[in-house]
């Protein structure tokens, strides 16, 4: 009686807790046999007792799914990620695109360059070089304007017209090797006849009729860059074998083998202050533009002569008339009623000769250094010289 009670108040339990119940097992062979899918069909709901579970919402979305996906193939579930910031979004954004154009400056054939001063040029016949090569362009000259010395000519004449005495003048532009010359004839050179003095010294050092010494090397130096007559006078007394005579004539006879005219000395004069030191001024102009081009005796002597004129200490004529800081290389003649001076001139726009002798002058140096101005300032626009 006692356990028909227990077992019916167990039957009431179970009914009360909604708890499924195991099947009973079967004894087969010793053992207790569940029917298949008993267990599971046993646990697969929980109790009515045990708390509900709550799920909070996500915020995971799902990508739709067009079709269903077949049987044994994998469906993937795309989870974006949370959105950033909008400054953070553009800065992806710009790394990417900075990303992708490095990628196509790296692919693309690259060109060589030439770099110079101011310019970049790249060479068509490298347009597929693999790489960026630096390579030195040849610099580039500097642009001078070309001014036509024909045009200095009027200014000149005016100038010269005002003046007394014999006047001539020889000017050549070495941008563009026009020459213009005014009143050009045979006039006394003073110590102009000097430069024909050292082209005949180096022609005898260089042919072995004569061999340099100390003497000799100072009395050209001081004969040029200072036109002392002293060592002018024992320079000739060298060149003639220890006749001055002789040397005198040995002069002439250099000037005109060479082609200079105008030039020579007169023989029987009494000492080297005889007027009768004869040249013009386009010889002259001759003389310097053969240095310039190194070839009045060889490369060396002119070397030598230009190198002594630049070192001039007589600078109160064509020197006078450039501005401050323009060089120039010279050689001045100078007796009572003459005032001759030769130069070359390194100007800002137009490097140039110019020579300018003078007879019967009366009024000392000061037309000389006007002259200078005049032909500076047309051949070099824009200088600081005002008109007088």
């Amino acid at each position: 009686m006692a356990a028909r009670h227990r077992k019916k108040k167990r039957k009431q339990n179970l009914k009360q807790t909604d708890v499924k119940r195991m099947p009973h097992a079967r004894r087969k062979g010793g053992q207790y046999i569940y029917p298949a899918g008993a267990y599971r069909a046993a646990m697969i709901a929980p109790p009515a007792s045990m708390p509900a579970v709550v799920v909070p919402e996500t915020e995971i979305k799902l990508s739709a799914v067009a079709e269903a996906p077949a049987a044994g193939e994998q469906t993937t579930v795309v989870i974006p990620e949370p959105a950033e910031e909008g400054w953070r979004r553009w800065l992806y954004y710009g790394a990417a695109v900075a990303a992708v154009l490095m990628l196509v400056m790296a692919l693309m054939p690259s060109q060589k360059v030439n770099r110079t001063a101011g310019l970049t040029k790249l060479s068509p016949e490298n347009e597929h070089v693999s790489e960026i090569e630096l390579v030195e362009a040849e610099t580039v000259k500097e642009l001078k304007a070309i001014v036509e010395v024909e045009s200095v000519r009027k200014p000149l004449e005016d100038y010269i017209s005002t003046l007394s005495g014999d006047w001539a003048v020889y000017l050549k532009n070495l941008n563009n090797d026009e020459v213009l010359t005014i009143n050009d004839h045979q006039m006394p050179s003073a110590s102009l006849i000097k430069l024909f003095v050292a082209g005949t010294y180096f022609e005898q050092l260089e042919s072995g009729a004569l061999g340099a010494s100390p003497r000799t090397e100072r009395d050209l130096s001081m004969m040029i860059s200072w036109s002392d007559n002293t060592a002018w006078e024992d320079l000739e007394t060298c060149i003639g074998g220890g006749s001055y005579m002789k040397g005198l004539q040995m002069v002439t006879d250099f000037a005109r083998a060479h082609g200079y005219e105008d030039t020579g000395r007169l023989i029987g004069g009494a000492s080297v202050y005889s007027g009768n030191n004869l040249t013009s001024v386009s010889d002259v102009g001759r003389v310097l533009d053969e240095i310039l081009a190194g070839t009045y005796v060889s490369e060396s002597a002119s070397a030598s002569i230009l190198d002594l004129m630049k070192e001039q200490h007589i600078t109160t004529k064509i020197p006078a008339g450039l501005p401050d800081g323009i060089e120039s290389a010279n050689k001045t003649g100078e007796l009572v009623g003459i005032e001759n001076d030769a130069a070359v001139v390194y100007g800002l726009n137009t490097e140039y000769i110019l020579v300018v002798m003078s007879d019967g002058n009366n009024v000392g140096t000061g037309p000389v250094v006007r002259i200078s101005e005049i032909v500076y300032d047309m051949l070099n626009p824009g200088s600081t010289h005002v008109e007088e």
